[in-house]
């Protein structure tokens, strides 16, 4: 069950999936800190890395009320299995989120996240 905002619905709390909160969760650091993790994290497929292949996997996840992210799934693919099997990989790793909030309270929060396969030009 997904509500965009806090209309009251017959599901338990812990159950319905908000997407716009009036607090969005957060990764602790920031995007920064985000950005550093996917950095320090993914581990570029070498089979991808020879054939050259670049690609944007956009995920979609749930941050749950404690901030453990859940249902991670590929909503637009790069194109390449590998590439897109490493970026739910290392969505599936994250460390747990600052949670978001709906009238002061934690919520379950759909959050959509692109991420980027570019090899360095040598």
């Amino acid at each position: 069950m997904y509500a965009s905002d806090s209309l009251s619905v017959s599901a338990s709390d812990d159950e319905i999936v908000f997407i716009e909160v009036e607090k969005s969760p957060e990764f602790k650091g920031g995007i920064q800190g985000l950005y550093q993790y996917l950095g320090e994290t993914i581990v570029y497929p070498d089979s991808a890395k020879k054939a050259l292949i670049q690609g944007r996997v956009i995920l979609q996840f749930i941050i749950n009320i404690d901030g453990a992210v859940q249902e991670v799934v590929v909503v637009r693919s790069s194109g390449n299995t590998l590439l897109d099997d490493e970026a739910v990989r290392v969505v599936r790793l994250m460390p747990k989120w600052i949670p978001g909030e709906q009238s002061g309270k934690p919520v379950r929060v759909k959050y959509t996240l692109p991420v980027v396969f570019k090899l360095n030009e040598q």
